[in-house]
């Protein structure tokens, strides 16, 4: 009786022999189907790894049979030093030469060769000015042109080219005239100016695209001067210009009046960039009429000479 009640206290109310045994074998199988498939996955990687070794091996063969040093790191690490080396002396040099070079000189050559255009194109102004005087009175008779009046009037023409391109390039990049974008643009050349640590061959400025498009025109041009230079030397000089020289010759150096008839030697003497012209004296009306009935009388006299 004591048993008994013993053995009912031990089994808690409920217990299912058969449901225990049920469960544990169920545990048993996923543990087995756990173990096969970890073995599948082991099996799968290990197959994975073998493929991709005889990749691998496949892809070191045919390298080793294109070129057998392909894999001789030590043979070519001191060429790609000395590689590395030069390009960094020659960054270097370059870094000296830019320095090396004349900041002003250019600027100031520049600027004396704009304004010596600029006087040039102020005295032809007050000769075309003092000429009126002379086609008043001689307006119909033949006009003659030298050679190198020629070649200075191709020069003028060129400068005008020039100096109109500029200005619409200017007009093309005023920030004040681009709307939205004026800033943008500002940032964007911000970042090659030479003073926020841009290189000078990349800087862009004002300047900088003039003195371009200068290079520019100017290697365009070479041909198309010296085609231009052999024309007008190939040009016979006028008949008349002896007779220019020697009236120039007899008349007193203040009445000389420049006029269109320029002398070679005149027009071909060494340009002064850095002195600035001097003002020539201005002749009286009396004068310019007198100097030019003193050369129609030159010609007059060459033609029956000639005749």
């Amino acid at each position: 009786m004591a048993l008994s009640s013993v053995l009912v206290q031990e089994l808690p109310t409920g217990f299912n022999a058969f449901a225990t045994a049920a469960a544990a074998k169920a545990t048993e199988n996923e543990a087995g189907e756990d173990a096969k498939a970890a073995d599948r996955r082991h099996v799968g990687r290990e197959a994975a790894r073998s493929l991709q070794q005889s990749q691998v091996e496949r892809t070191r063969a045919q390298a080793l049979a294109d070129d057998p040093s392909v894999f001789d790191y030590d043979a070519v690490y001191d060429d790609m030093k000395s590689a590395r080396q030069s390009e960094v002396t020659k960054r270097e040099v370059q870094r000296e030469a830019e320095k090396k070079q004349p900041k002003y000189i250019g600027t100031l050559l520049a600027q004396a060769k704009i304004r010596e255009v600029e006087n040039e194109r102020i005295r032809e102004r007050r000769l075309l000015h003092e000429r009126k005087a002379d086609d008043a009175l001689y307006g119909d008779k033949e006009k003659l042109v030298s050679a190198s009046y020629k070649r200075k009037l191709q020069e003028m023409k060129r400068w005008d080219e020039e100096d109109a391109r500029l200005a619409n390039l200017e007009d093309r990049d005023d920030v004040t005239k681009q709307g939205e974008h004026a800033m943008a643009g500002f940032y964007a050349n911000l970042n090659k100016n030479i003073a926020m640590g841009g290189s000078t061959a990349n800087a862009r400025s004002a300047y900088t695209a003039k003195e371009k498009a200068q290079d520019g025109d100017r290697k365009e041009s070479t041909t198309g001067d010296a085609n231009e230079r052999s024309t007008a030397e190939s040009e016979p000089e006028p008949v008349t210009k002896k007779a220019r020289i020697s009236d120039r010759e007899q008349r007193p150096p203040a009445r000389e009046v420049e006029t269109h008839e320029i002398d070679t030697e005149k027009a071909e003497m060494p340009i002064q960039t850095l002195e600035k012209p001097k003002e020539e004296p201005k002749p009286s009306k009396e004068d310019a009429i007198a100097a030019a009935r003193a050369r129609f009388l030159a010609r007059k006299t060459q033609r029956k000479t000639a005749s």
